[in-house]
């Protein structure tokens, strides 16, 4: 069989097997197959999408607890601040006077030592 020219005739079975392949029914098919493929694609874009917005969404959460939270601490200060009487700016905490501490006798003897070490030390 010699080839087919453009625009010439083609063979018998080509004309055959592209009918054939062009009939409605095997359209639709492969139609439905295309279609049953885009569907799976876009079930699986859809469960990666709510996926990562349940993860951003419990990020959220978090994110706004901390900031609740630290807005409570500073509205409580705020809050304490404003009703101190003018003269105490200690924040209600005692300080430690100079001559008090809580070391035990050998560990202000250790702490004397180590001090008169650094007094000692040239600088450079």
């Amino acid at each position: 069989m010699k080839p087919a020219k453009q625009g010439g005739l083609r063979s018998a079975r080509t004309v055959k097997g592209a009918l054939h392949a062009a009939s409605p029914g095997n359209l639709t098919m492969f139609r439905f197959l295309r279609t049953q493929k885009r569907i799976e694609d876009l079930e699986e874009t859809m469960e990666r999408i709510d996926s990562a917005f349940k993860k951003l969404q419990v990020e959220w959460d978090d994110t706004y607890d901390k900031f609740r939270h630290l807005h409570m601490r500073v509205s409580k200060r705020m809050r304490d601040a404003e009703q101190a009487p003018e003269g105490d700016t200690t924040g209600g905490k005692e300080t430690e006077q100079p001559g008090s501490s809580s070391l035990s006798p050998r560990q202000i003897e250790a702490q004397q030592k180590i001090l008169a070490r650094r007094m000692k030390l040239p600088t450079q």
